[in-house]
């Protein structure tokens, strides 16, 4: 009998990025004020999201922050192994290339949407552990964390002239001003043909969503996945955020001088349990 696993993909989100704060703050015998002055000061790096955290993250903390992911949380809930991302980081176009290549998908490139692909492995290599006869295992379901918009705008992907004219609403504009609405609708196509893929294979595919932009543009797709709180529905973790600062690192975390805004620890137990209801639905 095969092995019954799941696979998840995104960005840092679903990383765990910053996880490793609260078995630090809880280990310390610094008191919050010292712990504050000290992440304003030495922990500062070039951005709030990226303190200086080079040989000072260890394997144990990686292990910890690894143990409080929604993937891990999800896992230890089904009982089930899991694929993600072997590194942080990433952009919806290479994440989507993974699934692709995860499933031994079609080729992109020859229906005229990749220019090529995005990520190391050549789209149509049999690698994958999907149909792996030693491995044996069964993807029961894969969760795609859809990320920024603008981390793809440097990537050429052709659309059809109907194509262009539709996201200008046919007003004829200066396409070349429209990039922006060209990822948002390229990742709208990739994203439909991904589910297409995982529908032909009887796999649940399930997308949930970081930026707000993407959130409001996918909110309508069947295997869209909102956020549930307090009797409300939320499109991403933005909207939500605007409404309950402490899902994030910066709101839960703020008096330690954690200015992070990457998801909290309640955050990724909160997306872990819509998660599991979405796939008992």
């Amino acid at each position: 009998m095969k092995e019954k696993i799941f696979a998840a993909f995104g960005c840092s989100f679903t990383w765990g990025q910053g996880l490793y704060y609260y078995d630090w703050i809880k280990k310390t015998k610094m008191t919050e004020s010292e712990i504050k002055d000290f992440m304003l000061t030495d922990m500062a790096g070039m951005h709030k999201h990226w303190p200086a955290l080079n040989c000072k993250v260890t394997n144990r903390d990686l292990e910890n922050m690894r143990n409080s992911r929604y993937t891990t949380l999800l896992s230890k809930k089904l009982g089930m192994d899991y694929i993600c991302n072997l590194e942080n980081g990433g952009n919806n176009y290479e994440n989507i290339d993974k699934i692709n290549s995860l499933l031994k998908g079609i080729d992109f490139k020859s229906i005229g949407y990749l220019e090529e692909a995005h990520t190391t492995e050549q789209l149509g290599v049999d690698n994958s552990i999907y149909g792996d006869k030693l491995l044996n295992k069964d993807i029961k379901f894969i969760i795609l964390q859809l990320t920024s918009a603008e981390r793809d705008m440097g990537d050429e992907f052709p659309l059809t002239d109907e194509e262009l004219n539709k996201i200008n609403h046919g007003s004829g504009a200066d396409t070349s001003d429209s990039r922006y609405k060209q990822v948002l609708y390229s990742t709208i196509k990739y994203v439909d043909k991904i589910y297409d893929m995982c529908k032909e294979r009887n796999i649940q595919f399930l997308v949930w969503c970081w930026p707000a932009d993407l959130g409001y543009v996918f909110k309508d797709k069947k295997y869209f996945v909102k956020i549930k709180f307090n009797d409300m529905e939320y499109n991403s973790h933005n909207d939500l955020e605007e409404d309950y600062p402490e899902f994030t690192l910066d709101g839960d975390l703020r008096r330690f001088g954690i200015a992070d805004e990457h998801p909290s620890k309640r955050f990724h137990i909160l997306i872990s349990e819509v998660i599991l209801d979405k796939l008992e639905k």
